[in-house]
C-alpha cells in the first residue's frame, strides 16, 4: 500500500495510492474530496450510490466524482483485492475541456461515478501515467501524461466534467475547507472566500440540510481515511489531524462514519502492521 504526491505548478497535485487488500471488506460513506479514476486490477469493486450501482472486475476503470455518497465493496479474488487510485485538481479537467472542446463536441458527458469502456490503448495511456506517478517523475512530465490519458478518453467519446456552476454551498464550503486542512478552517474565513455574510451561510447550509461543524468533519475524516489507506502514520496522530484531542473519541467516530475502526481497516489491508 504506497502514496505517492507530485506538486503540480500551481501546488496542487495528482496522486496515486495502490490500493491492496488480503481481506474483502466494506466501506460506507465514502466521499471524495476530488475527481478520481480508478483501475481494478485484481478482484471486484461495487460501488453503490443512491441512483447508480457500478460492478468492476480486473481491467476496468471507474471515474469517481467527488462529493458522491458510497457504499463502497471489495471482493477478493485468489487472495486479494488491488486497484490503483488517482486523484488530481479538478481545474486540470476544465483546462483541458476548454483546449480540446473541438474534440469533445460529440463525446458523451460523464459527470457522475461511472464505469469506462477501456480499450487497448486507454489503458497503455492509464499505465504511462501510473508509471510516472510511481518513479515520482517531474510535474510537468505527470501533467503530460495524465493530459495524455484524457485525450484518449475524448478520443474514446468521454467527456469528463466536474460541474462548477451548480454546486451547492455545502459543496463549496467542502472545497474551501479541503484546499488547505492544515489551517483551522473559521466560519468568518469561508464566508469571505465566497463573498457572503456568516449569517447568510449559516442560512444557505441550514436549507440544504447542513452545518458548518459538520462539514468540517465530514472533510477531516476523509482525509483521515486517506491517511490510513495510504501510509502508516500512527492512529493517534492522524486523530490529531482530524481535530480530535481523544484518540478514542476518534476511532469510534471513524467507524461510526465508515464501517470500520482505522485499525481494522489497516488490518484488512496489511494484517502485520494494524494497530489502534
Amino acid at each position: 500500500m504506497e502514496k505517492n504526491k507530485t506538486a503540480t505548478p500551481d501546488n496542487e497535485s495528482i496522486e496515486i495510492i495502490h490500493y491492496q487488500a488480503s481481506q474483502g471488506h466494506a466501506l460506507k460513506n465514502m466521499t471524495f474530496l476530488r475527481p478520481v479514476f480508478c483501475h481494478v486490477l485484481r478482484g471486484t469493486k461495487i460501488m453503490q450510490l443512491t441512483h447508480n450501482k457500478c460492478v468492476s472486475g480486473a481491467g476496468n476503470l471507474i471515474f469517481v466524482a467527488p462529493h458522491e455518497s458510497i457504499l463502497m465493496q471489495h471482493i477478493t479474488e485468489d487472495g486479494g483485492f488491488a486497484s490503483e487510485i488517482v486523484a488530481f485538481p479538478a481545474h486540470l479537467l476544465r483546462d483541458f475541456n476548454s483546449r480540446y472542446a473541438d474534440i469533445l463536441k460529440t463525446a458523451q458527458d460523464i459527470a457522475t461515478t461511472t464505469q469506462l469502456s477501456a480499450g487497448l490503448d486507454l489503458h497503455e495511456a492509464w499505465q504511462k501515467t501510473v508509471r510516472a506517478l510511481t518513479k515520482r517523475e517531474h510535474p510537468q512530465m505527470i501533467k503530460h501524461h495524465f493530459e495524455g490519458f484524457l485525450l484518449r478518453l475524448a478520443i474514446a467519446g468521454y467527456r469528463i466534467t466536474v460541474c462548477q456552476n451548480e454546486k451547492t454551498f455545502s459543496q463549496r464550503v467542502i472545497d474551501r475547507i479541503s484546499r488547505s486542512p492544515e489551517t483551522e478552517p473559521m466560519l468568518a474565513d469561508i464566508a469571505k472566500a465566497l463573498f457572503v455574510s456568516e449569517s447568510t451561510l449559516l442560512r444557505r447550509l441550514k436549507s440544504e440540510g447542513s452545518h458548518f461543524r459538520q462539514l468540517k468533519d465530514d472533510v477531516y475524516l476523509s482525509l483521515a481515511m486517506e491517511h490510513v489507506q495510504g501510509n502508516q502514520m500512527p492512529i493517534k496522530q492522524i486523530a490529531c489531524l482530524a481535530g480530535y484531542s481523544s484518540t478514542s473519541r476518534f476511532i469510534a467516530r471513524f467507524k461510526e462514519r465508515f464501517g470500520l475502526t482505522p485499525g481494522a481497516l489497516r488490518k484488512v489491508m496489511l494484517p502485520d502492521n494494524a494497530s489502534e
